[in-house]
């Protein structure tokens, strides 16, 4: 077992984040517990973890170790232990600061604390700031560690919406970024371009919900992103919400075709890292609206309506009233216009934005609300047109086209 009375206390407290600036103490108290969670993964005691996170999963010790990647020990206490906060306590840190923070939970006879999440079993991955500063920790369950109706994944309570896992590494004049879903993805993908630099630096914005705080880190480096989600129900939804918020904020979007049901971690563990970046160069790629109409073709109306609740053909709500979009009406050129330079057949094309409608009304009429209004000007529904390899981003500008 760790033996926090030496190796773990002799751990320096957390160092302010910049010269001249004093951290607070949740700062404080996350860098520390990154660091220790960091010794428990490469400790005797770690072997479990350490041999799931880089044979199982098959990232590399020195990416896991870069990234600061860490291990809450399981306990054997189903009730949880509190190794990590007694080491924290003993370091000056306060219970209130680690209740605050989230590293810790009362124990169910109140009378001390435990680790969370709660009996532990759990990788730690980093959350920081653009600067670098922890802000948070996210946890991800190691396979035979947890029981089995223990949570997969868990998180500090620290407020993460606007945290994306390795967005502090990337370059500050990136061009091109590679979005994914979750850390292992990102970590799968800085150990394919350690083997190829001419990959894209990549950023895992957790999920299927490119948040607001997240809209505005990303496009604020990227001038084109690259999403790479996993080829599944909830990737799908992620790339056109996502795709369709970043669309508008001026971003240029290419979507990668992953093979179904497959992430890419998965492509890493299928071969190695150099197989991984030959995978990310040669899987097609493709426009936002290309995937979009590649998801409607394969699920029907009934998926883009129970699972994007912001369709990219829904455009911004400039009313609420029935009346208004009863008044919308599809303009026969435009839609051959913008048929032609999808490549699209024109009747798919026409029935495809009238759906959006068609989906609209029925939302309204199940939920007893009024409809949205969208907006079928085919220069608002291809604004995100893109070249395959991502260089160009184009609004259209065909005209009015009947939008309100």
């Amino acid at each position: 077992m760790v033996d926090t009375n030496s190796e773990l206390l002799a751990i320096a407290p957390g160092k302010d984040p910049s010269p001249g600036v004093t951290a607070s103490p949740e700062s404080r108290l996350l860098a520390d517990a990154v660091r220790i969670l960091q010794g428990y993964l490469w400790a005797p005691d770690g072997k479990v973890a350490c041999h799931y996170l880089t044979h199982s999963r098959a990232i590399p010790e020195s990416i896991a170790r870069s990234y600061g990647v860490g291990y809450l020990p399981a306990s054997a206490d189903e009730s949880g232990g509190s190794m990590l906060s007694d080491t924290l306590r003993a370091l000056g840190h306060s219970d209130d600061v680690m209740l605050s923070v989230g590293i810790a939970v009362r124990s169910y006879d109140r009378k001390g604390l435990c680790d969370k999440p709660r009996g532990g079993g759990y990788i730690a991955l980093p959350l920081t700031d653009p600067s670098g500063q922890v802000i948070g920790i996210k946890y991800r369950a190691v396979t035979g560690e947890v029981s089995e109706d223990a949570r997969r994944f868990d998180a500090t309570s620290s407020a993460l919406s606007g945290a994306m896992f390795g967005f502090d590494r990337l370059p500050l004049d990136a061009h091109t970024v590679i979005a994914v879903e979750g850390e292992l993805d990102q970590l799968s993908l800085a150990a394919a371009r350690e083997c190829d630099p001419s990959l894209p630096p990549a950023v895992a914005w957790h999920g299927k919900e490119l948040s607001g705080e997240r809209l505005a880190l990303l496009s604020s480096r990227a001038k084109h992103v690259v999403l790479m989600l996993d080829a599944d129900e909830g990737g799908f939804d992620g790339i056109l919400r996502g795709g369709r918020k970043l669309a508008r904020a001026g971003v240029a979007i290419s979507v990668v075709r992953m093979p179904a049901d497959v992430d890419a971690n998965e492509l890493l563990r299928a071969g190695d890292a150099p197989g991984l970046a030959r995978a990310v160069h040669n899987l097609p790629r493709v426009s936002l609206f290309e995937e979009h109409a590649r998801v409607f073709t394969r699920f029907g109306p009934a998926h883009v309506n129970i699972a994007c609740t912001d369709p990219y053909f829904v455009a911004s709500e400039l009313s609420e009233t029935a009346e208004a979009l009863a008044c919308i009406e599809l303009q026969a050129d435009a839609v051959e216009r913008g048929a032609k330079l999808v490549n699209l057949d024109p009747g798919f094309f026409a029935k495809y934005v009238a759906s959006a409608r068609e989906r609209d009304l029925a939302r309204a009429e199940a939920t007893g609300t009024s409809p949205r209004v969208a907006d079928y000007d085919v220069a608002q529904l291809l604004e995100s047109v893109v070249d395959v390899e991502g260089e160009e981003h184009e609004v259209l500008a065909v005209g009015d086209a009947g939008g309100l």
